[in-house]
C-alpha cells in the first residue's frame, strides 16, 4: 500500500479508490515490487537481499551502499518495475485519464 500512497503524493493519480479495480492496483504494485526484489537479488552482481532490505528497494541508495551490484544492472531493474506499475494502472485504472508531471 506504501507505493499505492507514495504514487498519489507524486501525482501519478490523486485517488486510487476512483480506479475500476483499486484492490488490484494494490496487489498488482506488490507484485511488481516483489520482481523488482527477485530482479536486484538475482541478476546483478552480488544480488544481496540484505542490501534491497536496508535500502528499502530505493535505486539510489543501493548504487551507494552497495555498489558491487552495478547501477546498470539496478537501472534496468528499476525501467522493468516502472513497466509492470504503468501495466497495473493499465490495468486497473483504466476508466481514469492519468496525468504525470
Amino acid at each position: 500500500a506504501s507505493r499505492i500512497v507514495l504514487a498519489e503524493k507524486v501525482g501519478y493519480f490523486d485517488d486510487s479508490s476512483v480506479c475500476a479495480d483499486p484492490k488490484g492496483l494494490k496487489t498488482c504494485y506488490e507484485d511488481a515490487d516483489t520482481r523488482y526484489a527477485s530482479c536486484i537479488n538475482n541478476n546483478c552482481a552480488g544480488g544481496d537481499p540484505a542490501c534491497y532490505k536496508a535500502c528499502n528497494g530505493d535505486s539510489s541508495c543501493m548504487a551507494s551502499q552497495c555498489p558491487n551490484l552495478g547501477i546498470d544492472c539496478i537501472n534496468v531493474c528499476e525501467c522493468i518495475k516502472n513497466a509492470n506499475e504503468i501495466d497495473c494502472m493499465a490495468e486497473s485504472c483504466w476508466n481514469q485519464v492519468i496525468l504525470t508531471i
